[in-house]
């Protein structure tokens, strides 16, 4: 059978290539699947090429009309991008849709609603987005989401969980549990396991002494990361192992900003490294490091949250200093010791690093290393995504 998949990012983007192309190499390992038409949402112009993967998968990017006012360019792009879907579904035959967050399942109930199943990764987006303030609840764009997941908690064939916690919650509201599957963020553990060859390499480029601790931080600031508050935490993390600290940056966001920020802090620009990267060299960045910080806004709807990074830290091994409040991980953490959790106002901010210096300290790089990849294994397993998508696939009227 033929499905499409479909991604709200652009092919470049990083939540494409770390969250949905893995799946896509999963899918294409069922017999039972003859095509998986690919399809992003691209936002800037791209050379178009296909991913590098087998003869089953093809790329078809749709383009937004990129108007001028950003609330009427979403609207549009959900008046525009259905059709376009239609037309895709209708002439490649496709017999399954499946989608990776909100914004994409509300264009799948948009599309194949009631012709085809459709299958989404649900999240509560639009509670992302309020609580963090970039939507109000006037704006357009709120409204008119919430009412898009509201018609996709009730018609979408099975509604994938990426956390326990908002499983849970869907539970409470009454909807069916046959339409629920918990299916956490799986990282690959041959991409992200930990290499002592990169990390000299890397250590020896930064000029960094086996006796310098490095903290990492991969990713954006603002939205639903924290922004001026996580420069507050670095510049405790200076202070905590004084001129023993070495901290890389690893973010699309201005580096020009980002220092700024820093010096605010009275810290060297000589002790941080800010660096865009692809994606397939963050996992070497990680090898160099020795801890990692995880520093989502710490509001309500976070809790529904599985951070992607989250699994790749822990896959390379490394302890994670991140916010109370997000995630599954807020559950077991500490008792797995796989890092530490920091209070909202950032009070047990000393205590912390102090916990995570410990561990560092107290077991050789390797044994800790070991130890700590053994968390992801555990939460963040593939298993979990191919039991999904075996469901999936085999119980299609089609197959």
């Amino acid at each position: 059978m033929n499905i499409l998949y479909l991604s709200y990012w652009g092919i470049n983007e990083g939540l494409t290539q770390s969250a949905i192309l893995p799946h896509l190499y999963l899918i294409e390992e069922f017999k039972e699947i003859k095509e998986i038409i690919f399809v992003t949402i691209e936002r800037k112009k791209i050379e178009v090429t296909q991913p590098k993967v087998s003869g089953k998968i093809r790329h078809m990017p749709i383009h937004s009309s990129n108007l001028p006012m950003n609330s009427l360019n979403k609207i549009n792009d959900f008046i525009i991008f259905p059709r376009e879907l239609k037309k895709i579904i209708i002439s490649n035959n496709v017999k399954i849709a499946i989608s990776h967050g909100s914004p994409g399942g509300a264009l799948l109930h948009k599309s194949c609603f009631p012709k085809i199943p459709y299958y989404v990764f649900f999240e509560p987006h639009s509670q992302y987005m309020l609580e963090s303030g970039v939507w109000s609840r006037f704006d357009l764009r709120y409204i008119f989401m919430r009412k898009w997941e509201n018609l996709v908690t009730k018609n979408a064939t099975q509604l994938l969980c990426v956390t326990q916690n908002f499983q849970n919650e869907l539970l409470k509201k009454g909807v069916d549990p046959n339409r629920l599957k918990f299916v956490p963020n799986f990282v690959d553990s041959h991409k992200f396991n930990f290499d002592e060859n990169k990390r000299k390499k890397i250590r020896d480029l930064l000029s960094l002494s086996d006796e310098m601790y490095v903290g990492i931080y991969v990713g954006k600031f603002g939205g639903i990361y924290l922004n001026e508050s996580a420069f507050d935490v670095f510049g405790k993390a200076f202070q905590f192992f004084q001129n023993k600290f070495f901290l890389i940056i690893l973010t699309p966001d201005s580096t020009d900003k980002i220092f700024f920020e820093i010096r605010k802090m009275g810290i060297d620009d000589r002790s941080v490294l800010v660096k865009s990267v692809k994606y397939d060299e963050v996992s070497a960045y990680l090898s160099a490091s020795d801890f990692a910080f995880s520093l989502q806004q710490p509001k309500l709807s976070n809790r529904y949250l599985s951070p992607l990074k989250n699994g790749e830290y822990w896959m390379n091994g490394l302890p994670i200093l991140m916010m109370e409040g997000v995630g599954d991980e807020m559950n077991y953490i500490e008792e797995e010791e796989g890092g530490k959790i920091l209070k909202k106002d950032f009070s047990n901010l000393n205590d912390a690093l102090l916990k995570i210096k410990s561990t560092l300290d107290n077991q050789s790089l390797i044994e800790n290393r070991h130890r700590i990849s053994k968390i992801a294994l555990a939460h963040r397993s593939k298993d979990f995504t191919i039991t999904a998508f075996r469901n999936i696939f085999i119980s299609s009227p089609s197959t």
